[in-house]
């Protein structure tokens, strides 16, 4: 999991998360924020989000911001450490923020746990003793309130008895300025240094041209003052004494609301984040069915903004294990992989997630191949090696229900082999129970994939009139990877263009003749389907004269096609880079099995039509998927098109 926190850049979306924190504790929060272990866990934590999001809605309204950092002090409250008084008033804001949340959320799924009443009587000694500057209130204690009267009063005296001096001593010049200073915390006067004035000398100035004397008439005044205010501090020391112990003996207390606090302002901060990146809650799909619609990964949000990211929408059934996504250079294979990579890591933080709608299944581990992140350049690996690395690790690791995600599986080797290798990796990781998507440019691993019952093809769209990608995902698809028209449109010169292009003609004329063929195939299906059609009719006309012997004629006919088509498929099947025209003879195969269905008798009427299932079509003959009912008429699916036909015609295929 450590390696696709790293690929998939979640400290960089928890820096987005953070950005809607206003609090030290939901700071903390985020720091600790972990995946979690069980569905049941994710989905009482969205049931807490779905709680917060309806109050805010409501318009209640959470200060977060008035919670004060107290991380610090409460480790030096635990370990009985003195602390500062603005430490110490700080924790009666906390307790009195506290207070507002608990009675916000009190009798719903959020209630926080402790009475604030068990508290406030800490508080409301806290304030009666120390004022929000973090100063000693004077009426603390009666003996503090003794002694700062006692300070003021001989301060009083003090200063009077200099500014007589003051007064005497100017009139004598013996005084550099008139005014009283402080050193060594004595009041002193500033006297030339010619002068003789009758006291204690508590230094000089930098010139030396100035004596800082404390006059032999304060001098007892002043021994009085400093011992009031030795008192004064004692005092103070033994009330902060007295309320930092009685914070200790509540430390576990203060933490865990403390933390609560975090926990709560971390929940805000993801609903913020739903918002602000067009997201949503996701749901556990119990079918194991991946439909998501209009995901764009939050990163590329924040740096192009909504309108600029093209969204993506993925359906993969279950019966699926493993999706190779292939498709044209900087095609958007790697956000593609991202992109669901951080849809599920977000769901196993109970993050919602970047997508207008996702419902998706629970994986226990992620893992990741493949990115740029991960090749070790200390280790002087080379890409290869470092992927083998990685993959070797995911195959020790990867169990059922897992999800792996392969950028450019083994694309840095020689095609065939690595296109062997890799589709043998994800054989495995399937066989292991894994959710496997990669991508390639490796045709072969391509055609290897396309014949596996539980995997899927998919590509990143191109567009042929700009010649340019177009980000969007096509389930079911070989892409291509159009080198040539990216290089061109990269700046590449043309002669070079050119020249690769005189290389690829053998092959585009290989290629033409296969194409030729097909088409001749096609022709002849065109032909055997109309010639099929007519009999159909004729059947209709004639029913009751209809006997075995000429439907087995009929059923002849098509399998003497179809064997020729057989033959087609052999052929291709040889040319390992022709992927898409071995996928259309398989389609005009599957075509003709469609067609020697259609030559059945019709025995039983549809009685009680269902959207979704195929029925036959009388007097057509033809098979077909039945996608909607109105006014008691049938509309059916023959391959792509959607046909009308009447609702008395469906009949059950038998």
């Amino acid at each position: 999991m450590i390696s696709a926190l790293k690929s998939l850049e979640f400290d960089s979306i928890k820096e987005i998360l953070g950005s809607y924190l206003l609090s030290e504790p939901g700071r903390i929060s985020l720091e600790r924020l972990a995946p979690l272990n069980s569905r049941e866990e994710i989905e009482e934590e969205f049931s807490k989000l779905n709680f917060l999001l309806g109050l805010k809605k409501k318009g209640v309204q959470f200060a977060f911001g008035d919670i004060p950092p107290l991380s610090s002090s409460l480790d030096k409250v635990r370990a009985g450490a003195s602390i500062t008084t603005k430490e110490i008033y700080n924790f009666s804001v906390f307790l009195e923020t506290y207070e507002k949340f608990y009675f916000s959320l009190m009798d719903t799924p959020l209630a926080l746990p402790h009475d604030p009443q068990l508290l406030r009587g800490i508080r409301r000694e806290i304030k009666k003793k120390i004022m929000p500057d973090g100063e000693i209130r004077d009426d603390a204690t009666p003996e503090l309130m003794k002694f700062r009267q006692q300070k003021k009063s001989l301060r009083n005296q003090i200063l009077n008895k200099m500014n007589e001096l003051m007064e005497y001593y100017s009139k004598k010049n013996l005084l550099r300025d008139r005014l009283v200073t402080i050193v060594n915390g004595r009041f002193v006067l500033p006297v030339a240094t010619h002068a003789r004035v009758n006291g204690v000398v508590h230094g000089f100035s930098n010139t030396r041209e100035t004596v800082y004397i404390e006059p032999m008439e304060t001098i007892d005044l002043q021994n009085r003052y400093i011992s009031v205010i030795d008192a004064e501090k004692e005092e103070i020391e033994r009330i902060k004494r007295e309320l930092v112990d009685k914070l200790h003996e509540l430390y576990p207390l203060l933490r865990e609301i403390y933390d609560l606090l975090g926990e709560l302002e971390l929940m805000n901060a993801k609903i913020e984040f739903m918002a602000d990146f067009y997201g949503s809650i996701p749901e556990f799909s119990e079918t194991g069915d991946i439909t998501i619609r209009n995901a764009r990964h939050p990163l590329l949000l924040k740096a192009k903004g909504y309108d600029k990211v093209v969204p993506l929408n993925f359906d993969f059934p279950a019966k699926y294990r493993a999706l190779l996504v292939s498709g044209p250079n900087a095609g958007g294979k790697t956000v593609f992989l991202k992109t669901i990579g951080v849809i599920f890591l977000l769901m196993k933080h109970a993050i919602p997630v970047p997508a207008e709608y996702a419902k998706i299944p629970y994986v226990g581990n992620i893992f990741t191949g493949g990115f740029e992140d991960q090749q070790d350049i200390i280790e002087g690996e080379s890409s290869f090696t470092s992927l083998l690395r990685q993959i070797r690790e995911i195959l020790e690791k990867a169990e059922q229900d897992d999800l792996v995600l392969l950028d450019e599986l083994l694309a840095s080797t020689d095609p065939r082999e690595g296109a062997a290798l890799a589709f043998v990796i994800i054989k495995r990781l399937v066989e292991k129970g894994a959710r496997v998507f990669a991508n390639t440019h490796l045709s072969p691993l391509k055609i290897f994939i396309e014949k596996h019952p539980l995997m899927l093809n998919a590509q990143m769209g191109f567009d042929p009139v700009t010649n340019k990608p177009n980000y969007r995902l096509e389930v079911g698809k070989i892409g291509e990877s159009h080198a040539l028209d990216i290089a061109k449109n990269s700046g590449i010169p043309e002669d070079l263009i050119d020249e690769a292009k005189s290389y690829l003609e053998g092959i585009d004329q290989e290629m033409a003749e296969l194409t030729r063929k097909l088409k001749e195939r096609e022709r002849e299906l065109q032909s055997l389907l109309k010639e099929i059609r007519e009999k159909e009719k004729f059947i209709k006309e004639q029913e009751e004269k209809i006997t075995r012997e000429s439907k087995r004629k009929v059923r002849a006919i098509v399998e003497s096609r179809e064997r020729e088509i057989r033959e087609l498929i052999k052929t291709l099947d040889k040319e390992v880079k022709k992927e898409a025209k071995l996928k259309r003879a398989r389609e005009i195969k599957k075509t003709l099995e469609n067609i020697r269905q259609e030559v059945d008798i019709f025995e039983k009427k549809a009685e009680n039509p269902e959207v979704g299932k195929v029925y036959r079509i009388k007097p057509f003959g033809f098979t077909a998927e039945l996608v909607e009912i109105v006014d008691n008429k049938a509309y059916v699916r023959v391959g792509k098109t959607k046909i009308e036909v009447p609702l008395d015609s469906l009949y059950e295929v038998v």
